[in-house]
């Protein structure tokens, strides 16, 4: 579904489509419409409390549908990314997500319910809670106008093989320290290496690769043990 239609699915004080692909119909409750508002909710409450986004607590819960689950993870994505606590209640009803704003133990600034009510098994939507209550019509139309024009800023923990970039940089290095632009610098000299199974096996690699002989190393391979 095209941002461009998301106001389309503005249902009442909720937000409400498709969510399983059925029958030759379309995803309307993308992971993208579910993290985008959900992140723009966050940026609402803020607001409306006088407060930052990384001050607030927001719960979230879902009901039994299939899409529950995908959509309620895309949420809290949305929210983490907004910088807010999250609360995940999983398997919850509306009344008690509601409950979760004056509860003592939780006290949440807001909350969203993954759920489309009495709608078919296939639709589901995003329902917003503060302490006051829901939120009005209008308001939803705001939120789902402004998401249509935000992109979030995620906030990943990214995988990266840096030792192999640390390693080009080690060569760069190694070959300006020896004022040559040779591939193999090192050849004819013999290095050996004890890595002692811990994190620095990758200089025998390192080494070898600038032309040094590195025959005799040993424990190259990391070993939790030693």
């Amino acid at each position: 579904m095209m941002r461009s239609d998301w106001l389309k699915l503005k249902s009442g004080s909720d937000i409400r489509g498709e969510a399983i692909e059925h029958d030759g119909i379309s995803v309307q409750m993308t992971d993208e419409l579910a993290e985008t508002v959900s992140y723009v909710f966050a940026q609402f409450l803020a607001g409306k409390l006088g407060k930052t986004p990384a001050e607030l607590t927001i719960a979230v819960g879902r009901d039994s549908r299939l899409s529950g689950p995908r959509l309620a993870a895309a949420a809290m994505r949305g929210l983490t990314n907004a910088d807010c606590d999250v609360l995940d209640c999983g398997l919850c009803t509306t009344p008690a997500m509601f409950m979760t704003t004056v509860n003592p133990e939780t006290h949440c600034d807001g909350a969203i319910m993954v759920t489309a009510s009495h709608l078919p098994w296939t639709r589901n939507g995003l329902k917003f809670v503060t302490r006051q209550g829901g939120l009005t019509g209008a308001e939803i139309e705001q939120i789902l106008k402004q998401a249509q024009q935000t992109h979030v800023t995620p906030r990943l923990v990214k995988q990266i093989d840096f030792l192999s970039l640390y390693s080009e940089q080690l060569k760069a290095m190694v070959r300006k320290g020896l004022d040559t632009d040779v591939a193999l610098p090192l050849l004819g000299l013999h290095v050996v290496v004890d890595a002692g199974n811990g994190a620095g096996g990758f200089y025998e690699k390192l080494l070898r690769e600038l032309g040094a002989d590195t025959e005799g190393s040993q424990f190259l391979e990391p070993d939790g043990r030693f």
